[in-house]
C-alpha cells in the first residue's frame, strides 16, 4: 500500500526511470546446476559464484534503497505510462496488487540470497585451490607472454631485414635494366652511326645494275635519316662520321644520275627500250633515293629521259606513220560522188560491192576485237613469214575471228605464233634490229607485267604488248621498204596508228608512274611530237578525201578509242582524240555538202548527161542505197551528240535524190515504164538495206482495197531497224509497187474483167452497201458467170503470160523482179477471193448448183 508523507513531486521520466531498473534486475536468480554437472576437480559450484548472483541482485535493490521505494507511491504513478511493460501490463489487466507483489519478490529474495551464501561458504576450499592454480597459471601465462613478446620483437627485426634486402634487390634489377637500355641504345647508336667499310666499299665501286645495290642504298638513307635524328644533338659521333657519310652521298648520286642517263639513252629499238624499263622497273629506289638526296640531279635524269623519248618515238612513230599511208588503197576522189554522173566516176567500192559507198566489210573494223587487235605490221625483207604476218594482221582488223596464223606443220593442229624474225624456214636476220630471243623475252616480260595488273590498274585486260608484235623485224629508221602488195582502206591505216600511240603512252604511263613517279606532264612532254604527227597526218589525207565512209568510221573509231583511255585513266590521249574526230566529223559533213550539191547539179542539169537511162537501176540510186545503208549499219557507233548532224546530211541527201530518180523516171513516156523505173531503184534500195540487216521486210499488201496482210504475214513481220530515210524509201517502193500492179491488171488481157469487177463492186459489198440492181445493170449474175467461166478457162495462161511480160520488164533489176512476180500473183489470189465474196453475198442461190462455182 501506499505510506503518506513519501509522495514525491518528481518528474514522471524519474519514476519510469527507477521503475525500469527494478523491474530489469529484480528477476529470479537461473538455478544452481546440481553437482553431478559440475566441471571435474571443482566439486560444487564456488559459493562465489552465489555470492556475485547475490552481489547483483544487492546491488539493483541498493541502488534504490528502502526510503525511495517508499517514496514510490502507486498513486504517483501514470498508469498509461507503464503500459509499455509487458509484466506490469499482465499485471494490471490480471488485476494483481503491486504492493502485495513486491513483497512478495522481496522475500524470495531473500531466501534466494541465504541460499547463495550457504553454498558459497560450503565451496570455499574450492575457492582456495582455484585461487591458488590460477596464480601458478598466471605467472606461467605471464612468462610466456614476456617469450611471446621476446619473439615478436625479433620478428619485428626480421620483417625490417626482409623489407630492406627487398627494398636493395630491386633497386639493384632497375639499375640492371637500365644499364641494359643503355647498352643496347648504344649498340644501336654506335651501328647507324658507324659507315662499315664493306658497305662504303660496295656503294662506291659496286655494280649499280645489281639486286644487291639498292639494299646498299637503303642501308645508307637508313644512316643518312638517323644521323639527320640527332644532327641537333651535336654529339661527337655524329660530327666524325659526318664526312664519311656526305662523301657517300655525293658518289651514290652522282653515280646512280651517271647510270640512269646511260640507261635511258642507250637503247636503240623500241623492244630494247622496253626491256630496259622492265629492268630499271626491278629497282624503283635507285631515283627515289637520288630524287630525295638530289632533286636536281633527279630533275637532269628526267630532262634526259624525256629528251631521249621524244626523239626516239617522233623519229619511230613518224617512219611508222609513213610506212602505213604508202599502204593505203586508191580511195575515192572528187569526181566519185553519189550524184556525179556514171561516166565521169573513177573510183571503186569495196571489195564486193557495186559502188565506192557501199561500206563492204569494212564495218567490221568496228567490231570489239577489231579494235583492240595488234596494229598493221608493214612489210620487211623476211620473206613469207612477213607476208603471211601481214594478212593475218590485216585478217583481224577486218574483224576475223582469229589474228594469228595456224601453223601448217603442226601435228596437232594447235595455233602457234608464226617466226617473225626469220624467212619462214627458221633462219634468222642477224642484221635486223631485235633479234628472236630479245622479243620473245620482252614479250614475256610484257605478259608478266600486264599480270601484275589484274586489281586495281586501269589497264588491267588491256593487250598492253599489242602494238609490239612486229618490233622484231620493224625499225622505219634503218628498214628498207620492199614492195607493198597489201593495201588497206584509210580507217584500218587510221586505226593502227591511233593504237599504236595509245599502246606507246599505256606503256610508258606505266613505266613513268612506277619509276619517275610522275604524272602526265612527262608524258605529255614525250610524246607532243608523235600527237602532231598522227594529227598532222590526218590533216593531210582529210585534205583530199572524199571517202564519206572512211571518214565516218574515222569518227567511230576515234570516240570508241576516247573511251579506252578514259578507262585507263590517261587524260593525255583524249583531247588529242577529240581533236581528230572533230578533224575528220567536220570533213565528213563537208564531203557529204559536196555530194548533195552534185546530186542538185545533176537535178537542175540536162537529163542528157544522166545516160544511159533505161529501166535498170540508176548508178545515182545504188550510190544512195548504199551510202544509207553504210550510215544505218554505223549508226550505233556514231557518237550519240554527232547523230543529229548525220540524219540531217542524210536526209538532205535522200530528198534531193528522190527528186532526181523521180525527174529520171517521166523521161519514159510509157507509165508503165515509169512504174518499172521507180520500182527497180527503189528496190535496189531495200533489197540492200534488207540484205544487210537494216531494213525489216514489210508483208506483201495486196493492191485491192480491203484486202491486207494476212496474219501469218503480219506475225513474221520482221523488227524494223532501219533509218528514217530508208523507211521513207521503202514506202515510195510500196507505192510505186501497187500502182504498177493495178494498171497492169486493168490492161491485161486475160485478167481485165475480174480484176476491173472485183476493183469496182468488192469494197461496196465487203462494207454491206446496198446495191440496186436495176440501177446497176452490171452488177449481175450473169456476168458474174461469165467472169468465171472466162476466168476457169484462161488462168493457167494468164499466169504464164504475166510470168513473160513481168520477167521480160524486170530483166535489168534482179532485185525486184522476183518480188514482183509473187505479189502480181497474190493480187490475182486477192481478185478471185473478191470475186468469190461477192458471189457469197448476194448470188449464192444462183450459184449453188454451177459447175464454175
Amino acid at each position: 500500500g501506499s505510506r503518506s508523507g513519501h509522495q514525491d513531486n518528481s518528474s514522471s521520466g524519474t519514476r519510469q526511470e527507477m521503475s525500469e531498473a527494478i523491474l530489469r534486475n529484480v528477476v529470479p536468480a537461473p538455478p544452481l546446476p546440481p553437482p553431478s554437472q559440475t566441471p571435474a576437480g571443482l566439486g560444487r559450484v564456488p559459493r562465489h559464484m552465489h555470492r556475485t548472483h547475490h552481489r547483483a541482485v544487492a546491488d539493483a535493490t541498493n541502488k534504490f534503497s528502502n526510503a525511495d521505494l517508499a517514496e514510490l507511491d502507486i498513486q504517483d504513478f501514470n498508469v498509461e505510462d507503464l503500459e509499455d511493460y509487458k509484466l506490469i501490463k499482465d499485471s494490471l489487466s490480471q488485476g494483481v496488487d503491486l504492493g502485495k507483489y513486491s513483497k512478495q519478490i522481496e522475500s524470495q529474495l531473500n531466501e534466494v540470497e541465504k541460499e547463495s551464501i550457504a553454498d558459497y561458504f560450503a565451496q570455499r576450499e574450492t575457492f582456495v585451490q582455484l585461487y591458488q592454480e590460477l596464480d601458478v597459471v598466471d605467472s606461467v601465462l605471464g612468462r610466456f607472454e614476456t617469450l611471446l613478446t621476446n619473439f615478436y620483437g625479433d620478428l619485428n627485426s626480421v620483417s625490417s631485414d626482409i623489407r630492406r634486402l627487398q627494398d636493395e634487390a630491386l633497386a639493384r634489377e632497375r639499375r640492371l635494366k637500365n644499364r641494359r637500355a643503355v647498352q643496347q641504345r648504344v649498340n644501336t647508336f654506335v651501328t647507324e652511326v658507324s659507315v662499315p667499310t664493306e658497305l662504303s666499299v660496295n656503294l662506291s665501286k659496286g655494280a649499280i645494275d645489281t639486286a644487291e645495290y639498292p639494299k646498299y642504298l637503303m642501308q645508307l638513307d637508313h644512316k643518312l635519316t638517323f644521323a639527320d635524328e640527332y644532327k641537333t644533338a651535336d654529339m661527337l659521333a655524329i660530327r666524325s662520321t659526318a664526312p664519311e657519310l656526305n662523301r657517300l652521298l655525293n658518289k651514290c648520286t652522282s653515280r646512280i644520275r651517271a647510270y640512269l642517263c646511260a640507261e635511258v639513252a642507250s637503247f636503240k629499238s623500241l623492244a630494247e627500250r622496253r626491256q630496259k624499263q622492265r629492268d630499271l622497273c626491278n629497282a624503283p629506289f635507285l631515283f627515289q633515293f637520288l630524287f630525295k638526296y638530289a632533286s636536281p640531279l633527279a630533275t637532269e635524269v628526267i630532262n634526259t629521259y624525256t629528251d631521249t623519248c621524244n626523239r626516239f618515238y617522233s623519229s619511230y612513230y613518224q617512219g611508222y606513220v609513213n610506212i602505213l599511208n604508202k599502204m593505203l588503197e586508191v580511195s575515192m576522189g572528187k569526181h566519185d560522188l553519189i550524184g556525179t554522173p556514171p561516166s565521169k566516176t573513177k573510183g571503186k567500192g569495196a571489195k564486193g560491192s557495186s559502188t565506192p559507198f557501199a561500206i563492204g566489210d569494212r564495218v567490221a573494223l568496228m567490231d570489239a576485237h577489231a579494235l583492240e587487235a595488234p596494229p598493221i605490221e608493214p612489210p620487211t625483207f623476211g620473206g613469207s613469214s612477213s607476208n603471211a604476218n601481214n594478212n593475218n594482221n590485216h585478217a583481224s582488223v577486218s574483224g576475223s575471228s582469229s589474228s594469228t596464223s595456224t601453223s601448217s606443220g603442226s601435228s596437232d593442229g594447235a595455233p602457234s605464233t608464226p617466226d617473225r624474225s626469220g624467212d619462214g624456214h627458221g633462219h634468222s636476220h642477224s642484221g635486223t634490229p631485235g633479234s628472236t630471243g630479245r622479243s620473245g623475252k620482252l614479250k614475256n616480260k610484257l605478259r608478266d607485267l600486264q599480270g601484275t595488273l589484274e586489281e586495281g590498274n586501269p589497264f588491267a585486260g588491256i593487250n598492253m604488248s599489242a602494238a609490239i608484235s612486229f618490233v622484231s623485224q620493224f625499225d622505219p629508221r634503218h628498214t628498207l621498204l620492199p614492195p607493198i602488195t597489201q593495201r588497206y582502206p584509210y580507217e584500218a591505216v587510221f586505226r593502227s596508228q591511233a593504237f599504236f600511240l595509245m599502246d606507246a603512252i599505256s606503256n610508258e604511263s606505266l613505266f613513268v608512274t612506277d619509276f619517275f613517279l610522275g604524272g602526265q606532264d612527262i608524258i605529255r612532254t614525250i610524246f607532243e611530237k608523235c600527237i602532231t604527227i598522227i594529227t598532222d597526218s590526218l590533216d593531210h589525207y582529210l585534205v583530199n578525201s572524199y571517202d564519206i565512209i572512211a571518214l565516218l568510221m574515222v569518227v567511230c573509231t576515234a570516240h570508241r578509242y576516247v573511251r579506252v583511255m578514259s578507262e585507263r585513266r590517261i587524260s593525255i590521249m583524249q583531247d588529242p582524240l577529240r581533236k581528230l574526230m572533230d578533224m575528220a566529223f567536220g570533213r565528213f559533213i563537208r564531203v557529204c555538202g559536196i555530194n548533195i550539191e552534185s546530186v542538185t547539179d545533176s537535178l537542175n542539169g540536162p537529163t542528157k548527161d544522166l545516160k544511159p537511162i533505161d529501166l535498170a537501176p540508176h548508178p545515182i540510186t545504188k550510190r544512195l542505197g548504199d551510202y544509207l545503208v553504210s550510215i544505218a549499219l554505223l549508226r550505233d557507233n556514231i557518237p550519240e551528240d554527232l547523230r543529229p548532224s548525220v540524219s540531217s546530211v542524210a536526209r538532205k541527201m535522200k530528198e534531193q535524190t528522190d527528186k532526181l530518180i523521180i525527174k529520171i523516171a517521166q523521161e519514159f513516156p510509157d507509165k508503165k515504164d515509169y512504174n518499172v523505173f521507180l520500182i527497180a531503184n527503189y528496190g535496189a534500195i531495200v533489197s540492200a538495206a534488207q540484205e544487210r540487216g537494216v531494213l525489216g521486210n514489210e508483208p506483201v499488201a495486196s493492191s485491192l482495197p480491203g484486202i491486207g496482210p494476212s496474219d501469218k504475214d503480219k506475225d513474221s513481220k520482221d523488227k524494223d531497224k532501219g533509218t528514217k530515210e530508208l523507211r521513207t524509201l521503202r514506202a515510195h517502193y510500196e507505192r510505186s509497187v501497187s500502182a504498177f500492179l493495178e494498171d497492169y491488171f486493168k490492161q491485161h488481157k486475160y485478167f481485165t474483167t475480174l480484176a476491173n469487177f472485183a476493183t469496182e463492186w468488192g469494197p461496196l459489198v465487203e462494207n454491206n452497201v446496198k446495191i440496186d440492181l436495176a440501177a446497176n445493170p452490171r452488177f449481175n449474175a450473169e456476168t458474174v458467170e461469165n467472169i468465171l467461166r472466162e476466168f476457169d478457162l484462161n488462168w493457167r495462161n494468164g499466169v504464164e503470160d504475166c510470168k513473160r511480160q513481168l520477167r521480160r520488164a524486170f530483166a535489168n533489176a534482179p532485185e525486184s523482179g522476183p518480188e514482183i512476180l509473187n505479189r502480181a500473183l497474190k493480187t490475182i489470189n486477192d481478185q478471185y477471193q473478191m470475186l468469190v465474196m461477192i458471189i457469197e453475198k448476194c448470188f449464192r442461190a444462183k450459184f449453188r448448183t454451177s459447175n464454175d462455182f
